[in-house]
């Protein structure tokens, strides 16, 4: 074989290579962006499902005794917290509104509630 030869093999198993890591590369990265999106879409429904939780205890006080007000931050067995205020200008007691809000590691999600 003479050496242009085998240069011009070294050159296609060269090209060949870094095609071939690119590639790699690219499906290994696409994976950390679909691993990382179920995470934030699993945060998204524990914030959600951590701010209805909080509104329903929330509710559940004011109506078993409206002249105390249930504010502040709950901490939920998962980990998840809801916080409940009021908006201002608004009464907790009924009729009234109550702002909640769930977080649940990167994502919150906030409801707002009418007691009556």
């Amino acid at each position: 074989m003479t050496e242009s030869r085998r240069g011009s093999v070294l050159l296609a198993a060269t090209v060949v290579l870094a095609v071939t890591s690119l590639g790699v590369a690219t499906v290994v990265t696409a994976g950390g962006d679909d691993a990382r999106l179920s995470t934030l879409r699993l945060d998204s429904m524990r914030a959600l499902y951590a701010a209805e939780s909080g509104a329903e205890a929330a509710v559940d006080a004011l109506l078993r005794d409206p002249g105390t007000p249930f504010l502040g931050p709950i901490t939920l067995p998962d980990g998840s917290i809801a916080t409940v205020d009021v908006p201002f200008g608004a009464s907790p007691n009924p009729p009234g509104t109550l702002r909640v809000t769930g977080s649940a590691g990167e994502a919150s999600r906030r409801i707002e509630v009418t007691v009556q």
